[in-house]
């Protein structure tokens, strides 16, 4: 590893680099800020992929950008487009639950903030349309 991130002068200078359980504060202290300072300007794909080339396992984070732009996210129908309730429109995750034989729901334009209260109280919430009446004449709804 050292020799990967040109290091070499680190385990010449002291043997604790090349221990294979070091002190917790030598690994915080001076191993993790070297490999830092290495893989810091670099991208976190390449450093992923060298050092698991050199037998060590691990993974990248990925950002949202990175899922924004995944081409197999992308072929998988993982994202969908609608319209939002100012003219416009955006582009957000679809339900990741695939179910056999059952229809996709479509992409449609989200309600606008209480657009459906009437429907949600008198039907869900179990009101007739008289005491939403009282209610919104109140101001509670």
């Amino acid at each position: 590893m050292w020799e990967l991130i040109g290091r070499t002068d680190l385990p010449e200078s002291d043997d604790r680099y090349l221990q294979q359980f070091p002190d917790a504060d030598f690994v915080f202290e001076e191993v993790i800020p070297a490999i830092e300072g290495w893989s810091s300007q670099r991208p976190k794909w390449e450093v992923a992929g060298r050092l698991t080339e050199i037998g060590f396992s691990m993974g990248v984070t990925q950002s949202v950008a990175d899922l924004a732009d995944c081409p197999q996210l992308e072929a998988r129908g993982m994202y969908v487009s609608t319209s939002d309730t100012l003219g416009g429109s955006f582009r957000s995750l679809a339900t990741p639950l695939r179910l056999t034989a059952c229809e996709q729901a479509p992409a449609e334009t989200p309600p606008k903030l209480g657009e459906h209260n009437a429907e949600i109280l008198c039907t869900l919430g179990g009101l007739t349309p008289e005491q939403l009446s009282t209610l919104e004449a109140d101001g509670a709804v």
